[in-house]
């Protein structure tokens, strides 16, 4: 067996795999089975243009000595397995009932938060490559929350922690339907990795053309900081999920903030994500943006910024200095943060960051300009006369029942069942915009993705490339797929780290 039969064999095997699911799924009674017949179908007729990308090269030299076309056809067929196992896994939550009507509230959740990128005369978020049908969003069960990048599909996958899960019967219980705010931050990673930016003379701020879409935007700014290009997207994120949410989110991140070690809330491994003490500031500074706009006294910024002052005061501990000449018995004594110097090391990690900060601080002016206006994907920001009220005079009252109307507002999302329709088998007979004969012919969907991939590429600068030569940049493009493959040499950022 030569070389290309092997390859060829092994795609060949990952094709029977992906035909065998969709013939489960179509004999089955899953929720939203067509919607993963279409993710499988479409990975499938997408992968094999990748495929034979590669395999087509495999007698000729690579473009570069580190990566060998064999890498190239690993990665992709170790991605396609990938994918197959997580639409799998996806599709098979959702024989529960619980589980099906709490992923069906999520779904709900995720696309009223897709809602304002997607709308309007100049959607942020354009209709997928090769199709006509509407974006849309699945959520599943995983570890922690999580997007996933799928050129290939105009179905998102989103990610949900296991405490998504609506209460089953007592209405008194205490719930973590809270837990669903991690949705709208998931979806802006989705619009980041798929929007584009206004360029138009009609923005308010025209972009460069190079700032065609947030990738680019990302890349370019590897010149300014270092790790910045890794902050960009978590800040559009949490600038979008703060336009989505408003002071919930804020409040549940404040929350996970605080939840941090103590070298973990300063400037101290940062590579991908901004540290708390910058990041807790992008929502209030979000939320003060949207309320200088319209003087609404209901998004709470002022009751955020001492709740987070309270809670940054009072979680964090480190090891007492003397602790080991107080203490024979050996035991670690710790010291809230406040105590030391009337929390002066908080107000000089601030003031030391103030670079960081600024940066951000502009990113989000830039981000908020580029979402559409202020839209709560549910009106939870009112306090309710029912809600629990504490001593705190600042607004707290207003937070609780926020989160009092959240509950009900979720249990009252979830949307029936589209069972009673799904055997309509009928609403299948559409083939793929990705399939083709020829992949590499320019009336391909395909093609085309690959043209326009490469070009964003090519407006950048040669030296935002770093190992990759401008002649390699379609080689490199077509094994990366804006960022699909987990393991290419381009960060291996796949799927979203975190």
């Amino acid at each position: 067996m030569t070389t290309q039969d092997i390859w060829e064999a092994r795609w060949q095997q990952l094709q029977l795999m992906i035909d065998k699911r969709v013939e489960l799924l179509k004999a089955s009674n899953i929720d939203r089975w067509k919607d993963f017949v279409e993710m499988l179908e479409d990975l499938k007729a997408f992968a094999q243009c990748q495929f034979t990308y590669f395999h087509t090269k495999l007698d000729k030299p690579s473009p570069t000595l580190e990566y060998s076309h064999k890498f190239a056809l690993t990665i992709t067929l170790n991605q396609v397995g990938y994918d197959l196992q997580l639409i799998s896994l996806a599709a098979e939550q959702r024989r529960e009932h619980l589980l099906a009507k709490s992923l069906r509230a999520a779904d709900r959740i995720a696309e009223i938060a897709l809602e304002p990128a997607i709308k309007g005369p100049e959607p942020l978020v354009p209709k997928a490559p090769g199709g006509d049908r509407p974006r849309s969003l699945i959520c599943y069960y995983q570890k922690s929350p999580w997007a996933r990048r799928q050129p290939y599909s105009r179905i998102g996958l989103i990610g949900i922690p296991p405490t998504c899960v609506l209460p089953k019967d007592d209405a008194n219980a205490t719930t973590t339907l809270r837990d669903f705010l991690a949705i709208p931050h998931e979806v802006g990673h989705y619009v980041f990795w798929n929007g584009q930016r206004k360029t138009d003379a009609s923005a308010r701020k025209p972009k460069p053309k190079y700032f065609s879409t947030f990738q680019g935007y990302e890349v370019l700014k590897r010149g300014v900081t270092p790790y910045m290009a890794y902050w960009t997207e978590e800040i559009f994120a949490d600038t979008y999920g703060a336009r989505i949410a408003g002071p919930l989110i804020a409040s549940s991140f404040q929350d996970i903030l605080a939840a941090q070690t103590m070298d973990g809330y300063y400037l101290k491994n940062i590579r991908y994500f901004p540290a708390p003490i910058i990041r807790a500031e992008i929502y209030l500074y979000a939320l003060r943006r949207l309320k200088r706009g319209s003087n609404d006294k209901t998004l709470l910024v002022s009751t955020l910024t001492g709740r987070w002052q309270d809670l940054a005061k009072n979680s964090f501990r480190k090891q007492s200095d003397d602790a080991e000449d107080s203490n024979p018995s050996g035991k670690l004594k710790t010291e809230p943060v406040a105590t030391f110097t009337t929390y002066e090391r908080h107000e000089q990690s601030i003031a030391s960051a103030s670079r960081e900060l600024k940066t951000v601080c502009g990113y989000v002016n830039s981000f908020l300009d580029d979402i559409h206006p202020p839209q709560f994907f549910l009106d939870l920001t009112k306090p309710n006369s029912k809600g629990r009220v504490t001593n705190n005079p600042n607004g707290d009252n207003q937070l609780h029942s926020g989160f009092d109307e959240l509950d009900k507002a979720i249990k009252n999302l979830v949307e029936p069942s589209n069972l009673n329709q799904s055997r309509n088998q009928q609403s299948l007979q559409r083939p793929s915009p990705w399939a083709a004969t020829e992949c590499d012919n320019e009336t391909t969907t395909w093609y085309k993705w690959k043209e326009d991939l490469v070009a964003d590429e090519r407006k950048l600068p040669p030296k935002y490339f770093g190992y990759v030569d401008k002649n390699q940049i379609e080689w490199f493009s077509v094994m990366y797929a804006g960022g699909w493959t987990v393991d290419s040499p381009a960060g291996g950022t796949g799927p979203r780290k975190g």
